[in-house]
């Protein structure tokens, strides 16, 4: 008898145990749940003063999964899902292309905002021309999003023509130096591109901040297409 009350008691504190675990994990993930249409609005890369959110990231989530897309249904035509899980390894670019791909988008956003800001310090704007062009390609591309784009982004087309006005501002800074330099299809890939030696060295002047929790649980290959 006593033996069977030694195992009911022992019992007993392994199931308090287990639901204690249980609880502690649910609280968890809780707490860590990330649900993608929810989170549109929430902040997820600060550049300076400019705070980015997931829904203008989705720009660059969209541009980046459309490029992809080609070489995966290259890949395979009946399953692109497929390329998108392959590991890379080529040196520092080693890694699954979901997540180069996910690492990719993020430093184009970077570089895309840093040099807007670059180019409203120093006084450089759009012409109206310019804006003309932005307008015209942000329709376009409005007009021919895919349902699962429009329903990844929900983005309005004047929204998209915000993002991609930030877009157009930086490239039209870039190219600007690049071409000061003489040779600027070269300067542009070693000097002013992400990586580039220029461009390395401003970033250090901006207070970056990325959200790696929000931006780690970001599936690419999952997001705008397939």
């Amino acid at each position: 008898m006593r033996k069977l009350k030694k195992e009911v008691k022992e019992l007993l504190v392994f199931l308090a145990v287990l639901f204690l675990l249980m609880a502690g994990y649910a609280v968890y993930a809780h707490m860590n749940r990330f649900v993608f249409d929810e989170s549109l609005s929430d902040v997820i890369i600060t550049v300076g003063e400019r705070e980015i959110t997931l829904k203008e990231f989705t720009y660059y989530i969209m541009q980046v999964e459309e490029t992809g897309q080609q070489a995966a249904l290259l890949y395979n035509e009946e399953n692109p899902l497929e390329y998108w899980g392959l590991y890379m390894n080529e040196g520092e670019k080693a890694g699954y292309i979901s997540d180069l791909a996910r690492i990719a988008a993020t430093d184009y956003c970077i570089r895309d905002y840093v040099y807007a800001a670059e180019a409203v310090r120093n006084g450089i704007s759009l012409t109206e021309e310019e804006r003309a062009g932005v307008l015209e390609n942000a329709t376009y591309a409005w007009e021919h999003m895919t349902e699962k784009q429009r329903e990844a982004t929900t983005f309005t087309r004047e929204e998209l023509i915000l993002v991609m006005e930030t877009e157009a501002l930086a490239h039209k800074y870039m190219v600007m130096l690049a071409n000061a330099t003489g040779h600027p299809l070269e300067a542009i890939s070693t000097e002013y591109d992400v990586n580039g030696t220029y461009y390395e060295e401003l970033k250090l002047q901006y207070d970056i901040v990325v959200d790696e929790r929000v931006i780690e649980k970001l599936r690419f290959g999952h997001i705008t297409i397939n």
